[in-house]
């Protein structure tokens, strides 16, 4: 009996050492990390707009019209795009993932 647990353990061991070392077949060539794959700082991910409210989600957090980022100022947040000032002037950043259409709008004909 404790020759089958030894060996059960052993086998435990060697298969957790192997799978460590695996390389993850569906990760591209060149890519170390998964921020390697992640899109740039200045990438708009998500835009908000309810009401008088409109927030950006870019740098890993939420900012509205009036905060800053990278050091220049968000002036405007429109559903597409925001808007930024800083020293070279007013920038435009688009959103970085197509939107999806609500409900809504299904009906209605471009």
């Amino acid at each position: 009996m404790r020759r089958i647990i030894f060996i059960t353990v052993l086998i435990l061991i060697a298969a957790i050492a192997f799978a460590q070392q695996m390389r993850d077949p569906t990760r591209p060539p060149n890519v170390s990390t998964v921020s390697d794959l992640l899109p740039t700082s200045k990438a708009v991910l998500s835009i908000l707009i309810s009401g008088h409210r409109k927030l950006v989600y870019i740098g890993n957090r939420y900012l509205g019209v009036g905060d800053e980022y990278l050091g220049e100022k968000i002036i405007d947040i429109k559903p597409d795009a925001i808007y930024l000032e800083g020293r070279n002037g007013v920038i435009t950043i688009p959103l970085s993932v197509p939107q999806l259409k609500s409900a809504a709008n299904k009906g209605e004909k471009k």
